[in-house]
This record gives structure tokens, sequence and C-alpha cells, in this order.
């Protein structure tokens, strides 16, 4: 599997996960598969909703979490029926940590969806990685980065 992004959008990514330092940011990927490969077609800025839900959540916060809203989500999947644009996948930032998917991003992560893992180190974007559940559910495939 491989997502294309123009420049101007992983910029974007970029300086989004820059300006939320030293919290993890999140945002949508707008677009369309065409023959196996995903183009993305907008960026989208979400707002991190993490809060602790239960007592085995207490003590992290946004720097090490991040959570989108069910009703945020809910409407990005409406939008696809009227505009065609199809919700590809997600991204967020890994402050002070490598861009390698944690055992909370595998956790959390749904089938079918490309999951982008920015690290920034002390408020500077560093590598930009992407992945997605494998068939078998039972880990992260690398999938390839590619600039339009």
């Amino acid at each position: 599997m491989e997502i294309r992004l123009l420049s101007s959008q992983i910029k974007q990514l970029q300086s989004h996960a820059e300006s939320i330092y030293p919290e993890e940011c999140v945002g949508a990927l707008m677009g369309h598969l065409h023959e196996n490969v995903v183009i993305v077609s907008e960026v989208r800025p979400l707002k991190n909703d993490w809060a602790p839900v239960d007592s085995s959540e207490m003590g992290r916060d946004r720097r090490t979490r991040y959570r989108v809203s069910p009703s945020v989500v809910l409407a990005l999947i409406r939008e696809e029926a009227k505009t065609g644009t199809a919700l590809v996948g997600f991204y967020h930032s890994h402050p002070d940590h490598e861009a390698l998917p944690s055992q909370t991003d595998l956790s959390e992560s749904a089938f079918g969806y490309i999951y982008m893992i920015q690290s920034v180190v002390n408020g500077k974007a560093g590598v930009l990685t992407a992945w997605q559940i494998e068939d078998d559910s039972v880990g992260f495939a690398t999938v390839t980065i590619g600039v339009l």
C-alpha cells in the first residue's frame, strides 16, 4: 500500500504537530483510493479531545494520548456520502518519541484506515511514517509515503 500527499500537505501536517507540541496533535486524511494507492486530497487538523474516561487512564495526558470525538468521526463519515471524498485515515504526532506505532496506537486503530505518525523532537517535526493494520489484525504494516 502507498499513500501520496502534496508536499504542502506534509508541511501542513508538520506545522500542526509543531504548533501543538508538547501535546499530541491529531487530524483526518481525506481522499480516495486509486489502484492500491491512497491519494490525499485534504489534511484536516482536528481537536485532540483526549481526557481520562476511567481509572486506567488516570495520570495520562495529551502529551502521550489523543482521542477524536465520535461525533467528529461520524460527521467525517457522513461527509463521505455527500462529497464522494472518503475518510482514508488519520495522523497524529509523537512528541519526543519515534514515529513508530505504540501498543495504544495498535489497540485503538481500525482496519482499513491509514495512520500517519509524525515525530516531533524539541518542537521540530522529524520523521513521518505511515501504517495500516494488516489483514490478520496482529500488527501494523508499513505504508510507503509518496509525494505528489
